[in-house]
């Protein structure tokens, strides 16, 4: 009997080590909710849907809806309507995320130039 305790007790510590931290104030749900939305919008399959399934659990009371969320942030996130109730999402290509890309485009062009 007690192997088999102190074994599961272990189990339990174990398990329990490995999660990982639950953002608990406003500003690390809303950084986490930031990250995931910009996660999912930025793989290459993604159409404009973002969709996190625990918002309603881990977000709402804080941040509001998902769809409140994302028009509150206009500087990040851009929505499209397609109907009263659906909608698409893209990120807001700042000047800045524009001239960085640019610089990229014209860093790798020298790159080939210089190496062809």
């Amino acid at each position: 009997w007690e192997a088999g305790a102190k074994r599961q007790s272990q189990g339990l510590e174990q398990s329990g080590a490995k999660r990982a931290r639950v953002a608990t104030t406003p500003e690390e749900l809303e950084e986490k909710a930031i990250a995931e939305v910009e996660r999912q919008l930025t793989n290459p399959k993604n159409t404009g849907n973002v969709w996190i399934w625990s918002w309603n659990q881990e977000f709402k009371a804080t941040l509001g809806t998902l769809r409140e969320f994302l028009e509150n942030r206009p500087d990040m996130f851009e929505i499209t309507m397609i109907n009263e109730t659906k909608y698409k999402v893209s990120l807001v290509v700042t000047s800045e995320a524009a001239d960085e890309a640019a610089d990229e485009a014209t860093d790798e062009a020298t790159d080939e130039a210089i190496y062809e």
